[in-house]
């Protein structure tokens, strides 16, 4: 993965960022390409357990058809418990990364877990730590990867998204 070839999309809600990731499913993209996070589950909303077929996740509890429920709309699902930022729920490439990067041992002092997997692939440590402080914000981001037909059909598909396009 290399972030010249990946866009970085942050939304303020769950619903936002499904809607997006709905979007580019109906153009035909790969949702492979696709990675999500996110944090931040307010009181309606509680892990309550899962288990997986087929690379989806079956039950989130409450927190909607982006990480689970009938469609399971992102690609290798997964729930970290991360030092500083708490419980992170991620979908696509990077889950791959943050396991890699969890494995690897501690990160680099005054670096984060996330930030040092998601450097790991590629990504600008300045993208990185705008990743970081957009999860703080229990903000939710989109990464799609790909090469450049990939990024012309992401920013045609989200247009009018709500969404701040990092990149």
């Amino acid at each position: 993965m290399n972030n010249a070839l990946s866009s970085f999309h942050e939304f303020s809600s769950l619903r936002a960022a499904e809607d997006a990731v709905l979007s580019l499913a109906g153009v035909g993209l790969d949702i492979k390409l696709i990675s999500v996070l996110g944090r931040g589950y307010g009181p309606t909303e509680r892990l309550m357990g899962f288990y997986t077929v087929g690379d989806r996740i079956k039950r989130w509890g409450g927190t909607g058809a982006l990480w689970g429920g009938n469609s399971g709309l992102v690609f290798a699902p997964a729930v970290f418990l991360l030092p500083g930022l708490g419980i992170v729920t991620m979908g696509g490439p990077l889950v791959v990364a943050l396991i890699r990067s969890l494995e690897a041992g501690a990160p680099s002092p005054g670096t984060s877990v996330l930030v040092s997997a998601l450097c790991q692939v590629g990504i600008a440590p300045a993208l990185a730590l705008r990743c970081e402080a957009a999860l703080m914000t229990e903000h939710y981001v989109m990464v799609v990867h790909g090469h450049a037909a990939h990024q012309a059909q992401v920013r045609t598909a989200l247009e009018t998204a709500d969404a701040v396009h990092w990149s």
